[in-house]
């Protein structure tokens, strides 16, 4: 009884408990506009207005918010953004570019009365030449990465008088790398030269950044038809030398093959020939053996046969004991 009240009880104080709604069922929360689809007909003073069961009911969607384009943020760069632009722009973007990248990093502030009137002073100050430790702008910036990886390369024409100074050097610029500048902007380390060779020049981009840009003076290419014409037959004349020589040398260094092979077969055919008079040698040194072998076995039949010779003699010659018999006695 007791387990059936407690079981009861704990029953009850669970579904007591308000619902927990799962994050993962929950629908999107936005908003919708809407209207009646039939209008509602004006009641009198006072009185509720009278609703048709159905037909009042049906509604007509006028806007969703989740589908609607969203509003751009304005804000003040204080530096270069690259793809935005530069100190002192007023740019639109979204508003999580804004809250999480732009305005935590310091790349941006909001366009305050107080924000707007400081950037209005500082390119006023710009404007007329008077602002000092000023940042360098988004273009400038470009240059100078520009010519940072940049090198003017001027052809020598082929004249007495040609020479090389900050004029031509301007004007190479502007014809070469497409960068126009004032002479104060320019700077370089010579009066004039005319010798081939590397210089050098120093470019000041809006009076704040400097940058040292190689100088080679080279030798003058014609470009005209006629002058590329002989350089390609002149290009056609040299690969062909080269593939003459190239195939002298590969008759020369199968020559030099063959000299080798031969060479080599030599050497085999002495190698085999050594060979040979060594095994002759060994045939020799084993007959010599032989003969040796054979010449000391007839020297020993020899002295065995004197030895039993003597032997012989020397039993005869010895008188013979006395007899031991007696009758002999």
């Amino acid at each position: 009884m007791n387990m059936w009240s407690s079981g009861r009880r704990v029953l009850q104080e669970l579904l007591s408990q308000p619902a927990v709604r799962s994050f993962s069922l929950s629908p999107v929360q936005n908003t919708v506009v809407v209207e009646r689809w039939w209008q509602v007909p004006l009641s009198k003073v006072g009185s509720p207005p009278r609703l048709h069961p159905r037909r009042h009911r049906v509604y007509k969607m006028v806007e969703d918010t989740k589908n609607a384009p969203k509003e751009k943020m304005e804000l003040i760069l204080t530096q270069t953004v690259n793809r935005l632009g530069g100190r002192g722009d007023t740019v639109f973007v979204k508003k999580s570019l804004g809250r999480n990248k732009l305005l935590p990093d310091g790349l941006a502030v909001y366009p305050s009365p107080e924000n707007k009137a400081m950037f209005a002073e500082e390119l006023r100050l710009l404007h007329a030449g008077l602002s000092q430790g000023r940042p360098q702008t988004r273009t400038g910036q470009m240059t100078v990465e520009f010519l940072k990886r940049s090198t003017l390369k001027i052809y020598k024409m082929p004249s007495e008088h040609f020479q090389v100074n900050k004029e031509v050097v301007r004007r190479q610029f502007a014809k070469r790398l497409g960068v126009v500048m004032p002479p104060h902007a320019l700077s370089v380390p010579f009066e004039s030269v005319t010798e081939l060779g590397d210089y050098w020049c120093e470019v000041t981009v809006n009076g704040i950044d400097t940058v040292r840009v190689p100088i080679s003076l080279v030798p003058y290419e014609d470009l005209s038809a006629n002058h590329q014409r002989m350089l390609r037959q002149q290009r056609r004349q040299q690969k062909e030398a080269e593939a003459a020589a190239a195939e002298a040398a590969e008759e020369q260094g199968e020559e030099v093959v063959l000299k080798a092979e031969a060479a080599a077969a030599a050497v085999e055919a002495e190698a085999a020939a050594a060979e040979a008079a060594e095994e002759q040698g060994e045939e020799v040194v084993l007959k010599a053996e032989a003969a040796a072998a054979a010449v000391e076995a007839e020297a020993a039949k020899e002295s065995a046969a004197e030895e039993t010779v003597e032997t012989t003699q020397t039993a005869q010659e010895s008188p013979a004991p006395p007899s031991e018999d007696p009758k002999t006695k």
